[in-house]
């Protein structure tokens, strides 16, 4: 089953596997706390589902790019 999240992620970046997805979650969301730490939230907008998506659209890219480096 496809999260409303996913399909989000998936208009960015093409299609996602449910491993890609739930491996890179709890990596954007420890990502987001510490940008958040560091340089505040003052207007709010890094509390949307927009910016998420964006966070973990880029963790999955960054996963399959180190994969593929990997396997050389």
């Amino acid at each position: 089953m496809v999260t409303p999240l996913q399909e989000q992620i998936e208009m960015l970046i093409g299609p996602v596997t449910w491993d890609e997805f739930w491996t890179a979650v709890p990596k954007a969301h420890s990502k987001l706390w510490r940008i958040i730490e560091r340089e505040g939230n003052p207007d709010g907008k890094r509390l949307t589902i927009d910016y998420a998506v964006q966070l973990i659209a880029e963790q999955i890219e960054a996963g399959r790019m180190m994969n593929k480096h990997r396997k050389g």
